[in-house]
């Protein structure tokens, strides 16, 4: 019986102790007579909702997105994620939490603008105005002969040599004109004479020969 009396006791006192624990900047951990747990705490530390937590002067001692705010009592200041934001460094929006599925069954991500939360698609894509994803704005079929260059939420194709038109589906025609042509002939006929002139010269010298 006196070693079950003592095994429960050292089990009180373990539970005991176990509860009253103020975090790793606690000095020391009691409750006083109304069953309030009192945490002692070390310099740079206050206690706050049972814990000692780490006091600030200024938002640079904050870590992420938190501020430094002076807490509730006025006995010191914490740092605190501003509205909207959560997690250890308040790196977690909680706005685009509940968009944030929705975004990504579409290919977009969550911006916020103005504490606005919003689908937004990833560079060089655009939302398909009927089904609503985010499809690449440049795709092989934009221009049929040359390159598709993405310009805002649309596209110009930048055509290769001897091709117009919106999606470089023109072929231009080369216009021949008439100057070209007399060169050209004109050209062609100097050089058919002076042939001629070759081929006489020769054949006069030949004939020069047998006499």
């Amino acid at each position: 019986m006196k070693q079950l009396v003592l095994y429960l006791t050292v089990l009180i006192i373990l539970l005991w102790l176990s509860e009253c624990y103020c975090g790793e900047g606690s000095t020391s951990c009691h409750f006083d007579h109304d069953g309030i747990k009192i945490c002692n705490c070390s310099s740079l530390f206050a206690q706050r909702n049972g814990t000692c937590t780490e006091t600030c002067f200024s938002d640079r001692h904050c870590k992420g997105r938190a501020v430094c705010r002076m807490g509730e009592g006025g006995a010191a200041n914490f740092c605190e994620c501003p509205p909207n934001y959560e997690g250890e460094d308040c790196e977690i929006n909680s706005l685009c939490n509940r968009i944030k599925p929705s975004c990504y069954s579409r290919g977009a991500t969550c911006e916020i603008i103005d504490s606005t939360a919003f689908c937004r698609c990833k560079p060089e894509t655009a939302p398909d105005p009927v089904t609503g994803l985010c499809l690449y704005i440049c795709t092989f079929d934009k221009c049929l002969h040359g390159k598709c260059e993405v310009v805002g939420l649309g596209y110009r194709c930048k055509c290769d040599d001897g091709y117009t038109g919106h999606r470089c589906e023109t072929k231009i025609r080369s216009e021949f004109n008439l100057l070209q042509f007399v060169v050209l002939a004109s050209t062609n006929a100097v050089i058919i004479l002076l042939l001629l002139g070759i081929l006489c010269l020769a054949c006069r010298r030949r004939d020069k020969n047998f006499v």
